[in-house]
């Protein structure tokens, strides 16, 4: 058949894939001179490296993208020439036969134009690569923006503001998510330069399997048109969608639509049929059942959604998830410790909401399209142990409040989970109090052993007594003198240290 939907999903994610080695330079080569910035201590001393780093910037940049070109074009022929032998390979085999050297050669021909086009497109893109404003939120060329991003920086810090590293993170902190653009300076409209380039080599190659199709149709000798069909449609192509139409109602039809079949920004193709011979793919009935399973749809967290809806949801996860990347390797690259601890938990939570839904609503998950260049296993995993540790340090931190609040305990208290460690042979032990005065009838052994099976300890006083709680019973030393000054059997417990041993045993850490 012809392009499926996942062909087109993948040559759509593939384009966008190529402006990613450019993007994530950018960034990081802004945070890179932003944080430099930040370390200049004097006006002086900033504006003679602010003019340096400007002209670097713009050397850089241009090496750079030299070199990164030459890969990009070699990738956009990679897709077009496959996307165009798919296409005539499917159409003759429909009608069943085989292509001629003839064929073939026109083919190449339409295929190097193609190649030729959106090379020269592609050069025309990074001459109008800009950047939003973090500021005005307008978009500005490359200069404009690494310009006001090293003056706020210097600023945050020459005012005592800020750190360096701060600074850097609070000049550049909106760059990820609004991204590197193209600017149409005639109109003053941006298009993130991912999506710039997916729609410039997609528009490219719809337009290319069109010329290759319509050659093939007039080849062939056929005189109509078949439009692909496939489950989720947008609302605007499912009822055309797996139906048959002679030339001039094709050619009538397509002409009326806001997004023509064959541009591929939509996962419909259209392939030549002789009408009457060749059978339409699908039943009416299988495209009824189409159109029914989308407009049920699914109900995820309370919220309806057709099929097609759910498709989108989840486009969306994943450039919020690649978006998020960005922002941790600018924080990596600004040596931010607490801005990156922020955007590993932003990404783990991403993350995590990505695997539900997909679960959810029954879809695979799409790893080619959470790539982010820069992003390595390195990255992933330091990512995943940090956030671990701070879901580990949260819980430790709720169950100690828990534990505060059961036990009544003070809020100058400090509650370790691990009880302080003490040498017990060594303490003495205050029987005239505990026994004489308090009648609390513990021995000297039992007290220790209170202490040895203490599952919390806690510091009070300023760090003068250290009380150990166990299920048997509690004993209170007096770290500055050493020695035991009371301890009582759990028969004394009030109802503050009964639900305090109540809450130990419910998280697990008494048996």
């Amino acid at each position: 058949m012809a392009l499926t939907p996942e062909q087109i999903a993948g040559y759509q994610a593939a384009a966008e894939e190529i402006a990613q080695p450019v993007i994530e330079w950018l960034l990081k080569d802004i945070v890179e001179r932003v944080l430099e910035a930040g370390k200049m201590t004097s006006t002086a001393a900033y504006e003679a490296y602010r003019a340096e780093a400007l002209g670097l910037a713009r050397k850089d940049l241009q090496k750079y993208l030299k070199a990164q070109l030459k890969v990009t074009k070699k990738q956009a022929e990679q897709l077009l020439s496959s996307a165009a032998e798919f296409a005539q390979k499917d159409d003759y085999a429909r009608v069943g036969v085989w292509a001629t050297e003839a064929d073939a050669g026109s083919l190449l021909q339409l295929t190097e134009a193609a190649v030729k086009l959106a090379g020269e497109q592609l050069e025309n893109i990074t001459q109008t690569m800009g950047m939003v404003s973090p500021a005005t939120g307008k978009p500005l060329p490359l200069k404009d923006v690494y310009r006001e991003c090293m003056d706020e920086a210097f600023k945050l810090v020459a005012t005592g503001a800020t750190s360096a590293s701060e600074a850097a993170r609070q000049a550049t902190r909106k760059l990820a998510g609004r991204g590197i653009v193209t600017i149409d300076y005639a109109s003053g409209i941006s298009t993130e330069l991912g999506a710039a380039v997916r729609r410039n080599l997609m528009g490219g190659m719809g337009l290319l399997v069109e010329q290759v199709t319509q050659q093939n149709h007039d080849a062939l000798g056929c005189n109509g048109w078949e439009i692909s069909a496939h489950a989720n449609s947008a609302p605007d192509h499912e009822p055309i969608q797996g139906r048959q139409y002679s030339d001039a109602e094709f050619q009538r039809l397509n002409g009326s639509l806001a997004r023509r079949i064959g541009t591929l920004n939509c996962g419909h193709v259209a392939f030549p049929i002789l009408l009457g011979i060749n059978s339409p793919q699908y039943t009416e009935a299988e495209l009824e059942a189409f159109r029914q399973d989308n407009a049920r749809g699914v109900t995820y967290e309370g919220r309806h959604m057709t099929g097609y809806e759910a498709t989108q949801y989840q486009n969306r996860i994943e450039r919020n998830i690649r978006t998020q990347k960005q922002r941790v390797l600018m924080s990596e690259a600004a040596g931010d410790e607490s801005q990156l601890l922020t955007d590993r938990i932003k990404l783990a939570r991403l993350n995590q909401e990505y695997t539900r839904f997909n679960k959810a609503m029954g879809f695979k998950s799409r790893a080619e399209r959470l790539e982010v260049v820069g992003w390595s296993r390195r990255q992933a995993g330091k990512a995943s142990a940090a956030v671990r540790f701070y879901t580990k340090e949260r819980e430790r931190a709720i169950l100690i409040e828990k534990l505060r609040s059961a036990g009544n305990l003070p809020k100058s208290a400090q509650i370790h989970l691990t009880p302080t460690p003490i040498d017990v042979g060594s303490l003495g032990f205050d029987d005239a109090h505990v026994n004489q005065k308090r009648c609390h009838h513990v021995s000297e052994l039992e007290a220790k052993q209170y202490i040895q099976d203490a599952a919390v300890s806690v510091t009070v006083w300023g760090g003068k007594f250290e009380r150990y709680f166990s299920e048997r019973g509690a004993a209170y030393v007096n770290t500055a003198e050493n020695f035991i000054r009371t301890a009582y059997s759990a028969e004394e417990f009030d109802e503050n240290m009964q639900a305090l041993i109540k809450e130990l045993k419910a998280n697990g850490l008494l048996g």
